[in-house]
C-alpha cells in the first residue's frame, strides 16, 4: 500500500495544480518503495534529488499564478514554500548520513504530513481564489 494515496479529498479544483501534486505524491511513495525495498544509496538520493527537483518547481509554478493574479496571502505561502525546500535539504542530509530505518521513517512520515496538510490547507485557502481567476 503506497505511503499517500490520492484521492479527491486531496484535489483542489486547479488540474494543474493536481496533476502537480499527483506526481509529488508519486515521488514521495518511490521514495518510501525504495526504503522499504532496501535500494541501494544511490536510489535513494536519485529519487530525493528528483522530490527536492520537482518540489522547487512546483512552488516556482504556484508562486508565479500569485504573482500574475495578486494572490493576498502570497508571502505567507512564500515563507512556508522557502521553508519546506530547507527541511528537504536537511532531511536529504539525514538520510545520507543515517542508515538507521527510524531516521528515513521519521523523514517519510514528516514528508506525508506536511504534503497531505499543506495540500488540504494551504493551496486548498487559495484554489478558489485562483479558480475566480479562471486558472484551471
Amino acid at each position: 500500500m503506497p505511503l499517500i494515496q490520492w484521492s479527491e479529498e486531496l484535489s483542489i479544483g486547479i488540474e494543474s495544480i493536481d496533476n502537480q501534486h499527483k506526481k509529488l505524491v508519486a515521488i514521495i511513495n518511490n521514495l518510501d518503495d525504495s526504503i522499504k525495498d532496501n535500494h541501494s544509496n544511490i536510489q535513494l538520493k536519485t529519487t530525493f534529488a528528483e522530490l527536492e527537483q520537482y518540489t522547487q518547481e512546483h512552488f516556482s509554478y504556484e508562486e508565479k499564478l500569485f504573482e500574475q493574479y495578486g494572490y493576498q496571502d502570497s508571502i505567507e505561502h512564500k515563507r512556508q514554500h522557502a521553508e519546506l525546500v530547507v527541511q528537504l535539504v536537511e532531511l536529504k542530509e539525514k538520510c545520507d548520513h543515517y542508515q538507521d530505518k527510524s531516521v528515513t521513517k521519521d523523514v517519510m512520515q514528516f514528508l506525508k504530513n506536511w504534503l497531505t496538510y499543506h495540500i488540504m490547507k494551504t493551496d486548498k485557502a487559495y484554489s478558489q481564489f485562483l479558480i475566480a481567476k479562471g486558472v484551471n
